[in-house]
């Protein structure tokens, strides 16, 4: 199935659904590890601690130069780092030190940005294919874009019937200068594209596990030809700077106005296709699908971004006067007017857009001064692109919780002082969080050196390393099982709810398969082998 890319034709993603939020819905903050939130930036301190990274992991795929208090951390394997809501700063454009990380799969070797001229990209598709260097590249001309960069699932962290996935709330997204050469300019050196082609389908250079169908696992997405003809860059600079590891260095796709997804990382083909990929992130993954059904062709892919905003400042203000800022972004249209409200959306203020316009594809600075009494408020915004298309108030509800642009969930609640200056240092306030507890978990204390499983979990140890296909300990991480999965999540850091693993292991999910061999039983002593053994530390 095809999706036009037409920017002029609303998003289904703007359909909105009737679920209103009251106040006490939306300061209740719900575990992380259950994946359930329904507020805004009042963090559990589940999801806003700093994780640590075990001493045995692989060091190569810890970021370099960041801080990482300025990160949620998701995970490490694959590396997932949220900036902290009020990080994104003051500035147009997201320096890099406060840019969230997102890959699907492990890094690769740090040394190809050594090498980073020597990169190769196979041209397939076009009349004369052939493998081309980046310092090749680089001769075919320059071009520069403005452009937001933004995870599908920023925002997953609000919706409130447990999508599987890392928990972002408003951190997966930036704002960047992308510097390299244009997609239709190397096309028409390399004699332009032949007959019959309607895709632009890239393939990231990825490692990939052993063990694993490629097509399950690779990173590989599909894009409508002329959106890549009109727009789409071949970039190897980020804000004047070479492509880090980390996003995507020496070379990658960048098609302004799209998902994150589809900015391909170490891009190593480039095929001009007829069809969409059979890749399973693109034939099923990163798909607006109902709750409860599989993913499928037949569902939108996840292509362009709605028009979105929200709040960006710390959620403690001081003194008799406040700047209330944000970002604002159209997708692939320009912003046109932001809007807040101080009362929970029962009014509405027109809010400043700051700073340069960088163009369509970037977003836009917004403030409004001011003067809010000393107490709890919840402050909210909402933007228009320029042919009205109006960011709605509630989310469209969908299995995975991709695109999540309802200015009510993204609601910042904010305490105001009566001091004009913060108390030194800051007190930062910790949230319990809430975990479930397994009915087959024995009430005696674990110990590390020698965790005592329930007899179901004893048993479901055996189901997650042998009994399943491929076995669970290809992909995954788990320290008690001895495994070191590279494709993720690791378990050990995600320590998923009983019923998150039953309905990730029936259904499947990403590049696993569902398990249709398991029985019921089975099922169930591997969900409380996983979740009293991520616990047992």
């Amino acid at each position: 199935m095809s999706q036009p890319s037409s920017s002029s034709s609303k998003s289904p993603l703007v359909q909105a659904l009737p679920t209103p939020l009251s106040r006490r819905g939306m300061i209740s903050v719900m575990s992380a590890t259950v994946g359930l939130a329904i507020g805004t930036q009042l963090q559990s301190h589940s999801s806003e601690a700093k994780a640590s990274l075990p001493e045995e992991s692989d060091q190569s795929q810890r970021p370099q130069g960041l801080d990482e208090d300025d990160f949620i951390v998701h995970g490490y394997t694959p590396i997932t780092l949220e900036a902290k809501r009020h990080i994104i700063g003051t500035s147009v454009i997201t320096d890099e030190r406060h840019l969230y990380i997102r890959n699907n799969l492990p890094l690769p070797d740090r040394s190809i940005i050594d090498q980073a001229d020597e990169w190769q990209l196979t041209m397939t598709g076009v009349n004369e294919e052939r493998t081309i260097a980046l310092s090749e590249l680089k001769t075919l001309g320059l071009s520069t874009i403005a452009a937001v960069l933004q995870c599908s699932g920023n925002g997953r962290a609000f919706y409130t019937h447990g999508p599987s996935g890392s928990q972002w709330s408003t951190g997966a997204a930036g704002c960047v200068i992308w510097s390299g050469v244009k997609l239709s300019d190397v096309v028409t050196f390399l004699g332009g594209a032949k007959p019959g082609m309607n895709y632009v389908t890239s393939t990231g250079g990825d490692p990939l596990p052993q063990g694993v169908d490629p097509l399950a696992v690779k990173v590989e997405r599909s894009v409508p030809l002329d959106k890549a003809l009109n727009d789409a860059l071949l970039a190897w600079e980020m804000n004047g700077q070479p492509l880090s590891i980390e996003h995507g260095g020496p070379l990658r796709l960048i098609v302004p106005g799209y998902f994150g997804c589809n900015q391909i990382k170490y891009v190593k083909q480039i095929a001009l296709t007829a069809d969409q990929t059979k890749a399973k992130i693109q034939r099923s993954g990163y798909r607006l699908r109902p709750i409860g059904q599989k993913g499928s062709p037949s569902f939108p892919t996840m292509w362009a971004m709605p028009v979105k905003s929200w709040i960006t400042n710390q959620s403690e203000l001081y003194g008799q006067r406040q700047i209330i800022r944000g970002v604002a972004m159209g997708g692939e249209r320009p912003i046109s007017k932001v809007e807040i409200s101080l009362n929970e959306g029962q009014s509405w203020r027109e809010a400043h857009l700051i700073g340069p316009d960088l163009g369509r594809f970037a977003w836009r600075l917004f403030q409004l001064p001011v003067q809010l009494p000393v107490g709890q408020h919840i402050l909210m915004s909402r933007a228009y692109d320029d042919q009205g298309n109006l960011q709605p108030e509630h989310r469209h509800d969908n299995e995975r919780g991709y695109g999540h642009n309802g200015w009510r969930d993204h609601g910042l609640p904010v305490t105001v002082h009566s001091s004009s200056l913060p108390p030194h240092p800051p007190s930062v306030i910790k949230h319990a969080s809430t975990e479930e507890v397994s009915p087959h978990t024995q009430t005696a204390e674990h110990t590390k050196d020698q965790p005592k499983y329930s007899d179901s979990a004893q048993r479901g140890r055996q189901v997650f390393l042998t009994e399943s296909a491929p076995a669970c300990g290809v992909c995954h991480t788990v320290d008690d099982a001895g495994t070191k999965g590279v494709v993720g999540p690791n378990l050990d850091e995600l320590k998923p709810s009983i019923e998150r693993i039953k309905r990730a292991v029936q259904n499947g999910l990403g590049a696993m398969p569902a398990q249709p061999q398991l029985s019921a039983t089975q099922l169930d002593d591997l969900a409380h082998y996983i979740f009293e053994a991520t616990r047992a530390k």
